[in-house]
């Protein structure tokens, strides 16, 4: 067993016992290694002995089916029997190296560091990982999360449960795998890296990389806030590619109820104001944001491929961070006013390109990530696109690649509209 696996993990202490009647007796202790998740647990034992326990309904199971910890704020756990009342389950927080002696007949447990689980921040808007640890997460969405406390579970609106299987799952709720409920699931949309099926108001999704037959993992909603993902044991390394993880998610679903698109755009900082500059691929938007950056006084580059464009309850617009910046290599977890959003385009000379309304709203449609295969969240999008374009100024902006090209734009967005420079 690797230590690796064990490490960050909530563990379970299950006392084994050999007589009823005698309940101080133990013939050992095992160690169950389970996440926050609280529905999956994998069983590891000791001198070749595997147990498998089962909770009763208790305090403990109660708190598990309201997405609370097994403890309290103060660290102390609920214990649970078994069904058979054989066993004694409980949790414990364990410090590091920490060695555990609770009778002369236990066996001696090396601790681990304690994590209860991983919460991913996205403006505001809190998302539980269970089943993944740390070291399996890519750096830029590092910088989005932290572990979770007692004091968070209230703030939790939906939680994403791992699991790592050796095949993934082949039909909706395959009954080897699958929590969701049995009802039957309709295919709904598919093209060569994803296929989608809907139930009711739970979604399943197979995400591949050019066709289903490479499919990688299995994204099953069980409930309105939780979901279950399957995901390939022999690709669990490939987890650190963040598109790869965030693909699992399916977060733009979740996202866009609460007026949160993600735009793919050079998302600059310049005097506390956010710029996007976007386009298509190859359009120049990342080559026009470093011009930006090397000699523009007072801009920074944010990320160099993507920002969440959130609209706030007073119809104002603010640009936050996404843990996905594509070759850029340029990620932070900021949040700044929307000043303006320019789509570039490769021109001889550097000059504002006149457009209308409907032009500018079919740019932004075009660079945001929606659901276009979903009727109802396509029609939400497109009036959030129309607020957004009546909202914040839209520019679109022909340029070369010459130090200078930044300042007539510059010049513009100052006259125009929102006086950037200052």
């Amino acid at each position: 067993m690797e230590q690796g696996h064990l490490a960050p993990a909530i563990f379970l202490i299950i006392l084994s016992l050999q007589n009823k009647k005698n309940p101080q007796k133990s013939s050992r202790y095992i160690i169950n290694y389970k996440n926050y998740g609280f529905f999956w647990e994998k069983s590891v034992t000791f001198a070749s002995e595997k147990v498998q326990a089962y909770s009763a309904g208790n305090i403990s199971l109660k708190r598990r089916a309201q997405g609370l910890p097994p403890w309290d704020s103060s660290g102390h756990s609920f214990p649970f029997f078994s069904q058979d009342k054989r066993r004694i389950v409980m949790y414990l927080r364990l410090n590091h190296n920490e060695e555990v002696h609770t009778n002369a007949n236990a066996l001696p447990i090396k601790a681990f560091p304690h994590i209860m689980s991983i919460l991913l921040h996205l403006h505001h808007h809190h998302y539980r990982l269970c089943g993944i640890t740390r070291d399996l997460l890519p750096d830029n969405t590092l910088l989005f999360v932290s572990e979770e406390t007692a004091a968070d579970t209230q703030e939790v609106e939906f939680t994403f449960e791992f699991h790592f299987v050796e095949q993934l799952p082949t039909l909706p709720s395959d009954p080897k795998h699958s929590k969701a409920p049995k009802d039957s699931y309709t295919p709904v949309y598919s093209r060569h890296n994803i296929c989608i099926w809907q139930n009711g108001a739970l979604q399943r999704r197979q995400i591949s990389v050019n066709s289903p037959s490479d499919a990688y993992a299995v994204y099953e909603e069980t409930s309105a806030t939780h979901a279950d993902i399957w995901f390939l044991e022999g690709l669990r390394q490939e987890l650190r590619i963040d598109t790869v993880f965030i693909s699992t998610l399916s977060l733009e679903r979740h996202l866009a109820p609460h007026g949160i698109f993600i735009f793919h755009c050079a998302y600059m900082l310049h005097h506390n104001r956010a710029i996007l500059l976007s386009g298509p691929s190859g359009a120049g938007k990342s080559t026009h944001a470093e011009l930006w950056h090397r000699h523009v006084e007072g801009t920074r580059i944010i990320n160099g491929d993507r920002g969440l464009i959130c609209r706030e309850p007073d119809g104002s617009f603010v640009v936050d961070g996404w843990p996905v910046c594509g070759s850029s290599g340029i990620c932070h977890n900021e949040a700044h006013p929307l000043g303006a959003i320019v789509f570039i385009e490769q021109t001889p000379d550097n000059q504002v390109i006149a457009e209308n309304l409907p032009q500018h709203y079919r740019r932004v449609f075009a660079q945001l990530t929606v659901n276009h295969w979903d009727v109802a969240a396509t029609a939400e999008a497109a009036d959030w696109i129309m607020s957004l374009c009546t909202t914040i100024p839209i520019v679109t902006y022909g340029c070369n690649i010459a130090p200078d090209a930044p300042y007539p734009l510059l010049d513009y967005l100052n006259t125009k509209f929102i006086s950037v420079g200052k």
